[in-house]
């Protein structure tokens, strides 16, 4: 989905005609705005429709045209400041690089279950009436945030993180809850009949995982790549990730 905070990001491409200034080869049409917006602030560029990888270097005009407005946007390279040192930049990178490489905001989907003493999967006459329709107990889990301490390098580190998850685990037989102690099982009932009958759990999960990443993501060494860098980002195409560990849920 980027240690990696929450990242709200939103691309927008405003397509319409451009005429470049005299010192650029003209583009009539061709170009875009690109705008992200995130925690380290807005990206704006301006790209080539027809290869949104491309992104248009030096100056340009992007001219917009309504009903009763021109709108010009002109595009200039920003002269580098103190604050792009190797040593800052190199920090910012780190944390993007850290954010492309951790795998645990998003959302999970799947089935929930448990081995009975005869060694069935939710079901059978070893389940003390709590036999499931399996393929009915679904799990449904949103993971908002993320964090995670290197080992040196990228491809390994510790991640936990934030997430919320919703399980339901959907009962074969008319049965209803009962447990005495620490022991929890099911009593068939036969009034009322029920249509549906499922127990829900609403949750805060919080993971601690060991992860490792496969692809070399070298840091920049001068600063001319480390501002192109910046631009570029990190891709974990091709990119094989593990993690195995604990999801502890409240």
């Amino acid at each position: 989905m980027t240690t990696k905070n929450l990242l709200l990001a939103a691309a927008i491409l405003v397509a319409a005609p451009a005429f470049a200034q005299e010192d650029t080869t003209a583009t009539e049409g061709h170009h875009a705005v690109s705008l992200t917006l995130g925690t380290n602030g807005a990206d704006v560029k301006l790209i080539d429709t027809r290869d949104s990888t491309q992104i248009v270097e030096g100056y340009d005009t992007l001219r917009l045209e309504t009903k009763r407005k021109h709108i010009t946007i002109l595009f200039e390279p920003k002269p580098m400041s103190s604050a792009d040192s190797l040593p800052s930049l190199l920090k910012e990178l780190r944390r993007k690089r850290r954010s492309a490489f951790t795998h645990w905001g998003g959302m999970d989907l799947g089935l929930n279950s448990f081995i009975a003493t005869d060694g069935r999967f939710g079901d059978g006459p070893e389940t003390n009436g709590l036999a499931l329709n399996n393929w009915r107990s679904r799990f449904l889990a949103f993971n908002v945030a993320e964090w995670k301490v290197e080992f040196g390098s990228h491809h390994a580190g510790l991640l936990t993180g934030l997430g919320v998850e919703f399980r339901n685990y959907h009962f074969a037989d008319n049965t209803v809850l009962t447990d005495v102690a620490d022991t929890t099982w099911g009593v068939p009932v036969t009034d009322p009949d029920f249509t549906k009958n499922k127990l829900r759990q609403i949750g805060l999960r919080v993971p601690l995982m060991l992860e490792f990443n496969t692809k070399r993501a070298p840091m920049p060494t001068t600063i001319e790549e480390a501002v192109a860098q910046r631009k570029n980002g990190f891709s974990n195409k091709n990119n094989f990730h593990l993690a195995f560990g604990v999801v502890g849920s409240w």
